[in-house]
């Protein structure tokens, strides 16, 4: 049965008992596909023709899941993430290979959270969350682009972030022990990078890739403006940090740069404008040598292991627990949200209940004329 051009057309297959109703995208393509009634056949026809006229028809593609995230991160992320990034995306989208061969026109949000249960069955729930937000990134361009009508990732829910655990941190008195130890260890080498860390709360990255052209010894500043990252695809490179964020002036005491100019003069290889923590060579420190560090100087202070980033989550909440505002300690240690340090450190804010119904009893009661 022919109708109107560009209207579609429906005609009966007497083989297999079926109507096969035809159609002509805005591309040009000629799509067909059968129904048991003439009815659900002419309402598909209408269906297509709608979207047609309002712009919304998205072409058949037989484009698969693996292919447009392999797609994605090449063609839309590559060029705009850090290579320690990209590593956790391949990462990710190696999570996804039980979705790879099916069309991503086909994906849903049953077929999705399916996935997701027997994904959590060898992977935490922050990696579910990870391949979530990875996913309904992916989608959610694809739609953008014309290749999904509707974001099947938009229904879809993530499992529930389980409660964080409390974040490790150094006693003072473990910081006294790693501190007398570096001294001790490999000749002192290493104090001045490690009480750096302490006084500071950077990232170990930061301080690796930190010059001398970014301690300003007339404010007692350090100005974090590059960050060392090692990822898979790009090898160890110094860049600028990840997020604006990144970039910022840690104020820090004269003691400190009292002991990076000492270590100047004690070093074998005196740099002006060159990295402020040098080998005996002159050259940046390596992440991993730091680790072997780290490890052998933990166990002669005998103090428990515990990597070192802890030294930064100490900062942090030291500094909370003495009453520095949050926002204030958010800045120093570089995030790009308040929240996300209220996130990790609130449990060290101290707690003002007293002070708070002192003060609410001072406004709110009834006053007396």
């Amino acid at each position: 049965m022919k109708q109107a051009n560009g209207a579609g057309s429906i005609g009966y297959d007497a083989v297999r008992k079926k109507f096969r109703a035809m159609f002509t995208t805005p591309a040009g393509r000629r799509i067909s596909k059968r129904f048991n009634t003439k009815k659900a056949a002419q309402e598909w026809i209408a269906s297509n023709i709608a979207k047609r006229a309002a712009g919304s028809y998205v072409e058949p593609s037989s484009i698969t899941v693996g292919s447009w995230l392999l797609t994605y991160l090449h063609d839309y992320k590559a060029l705009t993430i850090a290579p320690k990034t990209m590593d956790l995306y391949a990462l990710l989208a190696l999570k996804c290979e039980p979705l790879a061969d099916i069309r991503l026109q086909a994906v849903t949000a049953p077929l999705i959270q399916i996935f997701y249960t027997e994904l959590l069955k060898d992977n935490s729930v922050a990696m579910v969350r990870k391949v979530h937000a990875f996913l309904h990134a992916a989608c959610t361009k694809a739609q953008y682009l014309g290749m999904l009508a509707t974001n099947p990732m938009a229904v879809v829910d993530p499992p529930k972030a389980t409660v964080r655990e409390k974040i490790e941190t150094f006693t003072p008195d473990e910081i006294a022990k790693v501190l007398t130890a570096a001294k001790q260890y490999a000749g002192g080498r290493y104090y001045t990078f490690i009480f750096t860390a302490f006084q500071t709360g950077a990232r170990l990255g930061e301080l690796i890739a930190l010059e001398w052209d970014c301690v300003d010894t007339d404010k007692n500043e350090l100005i974090i403006r590059r960050n060392l990252t090692v990822s898979q695809t790009a090898g160890q490179q110094i860049g600028a940090p990840k997020t604006k964020s990144g970039i910022r002036a840690i104020a820090v005491p004269p003691s400190v740069i009292s002991a990076l100019k000492l270590s100047q003069r004690h070093s074998q290889v005196i740099h002006m404008r060159g990295p402020v923590f040098t080998t005996r060579t002159g050259t940046h420190f390596q992440p991993r040598n730091i680790m072997r560090m780290w490890k052998q100087l933990l166990q002669k202070a005998d103090v428990p292991y515990r990597n070192f980033h802890v030294i930064r989550h100490t900062h942090a909440t030291e500094l909370l627990a003495a009453g520095v505002p949050i926002a204030d300690v958010s800045r120093r240690i570089g995030h790009a949200r308040i929240s996300h340090t209220l996130d990790l450190y609130g449990h060290a804010i101290p707690r003002m209940d007293s002070q708070i119904a002192a003060k609410a009893e001072l406004i709110f009661s009834p006053k007396t004329k």
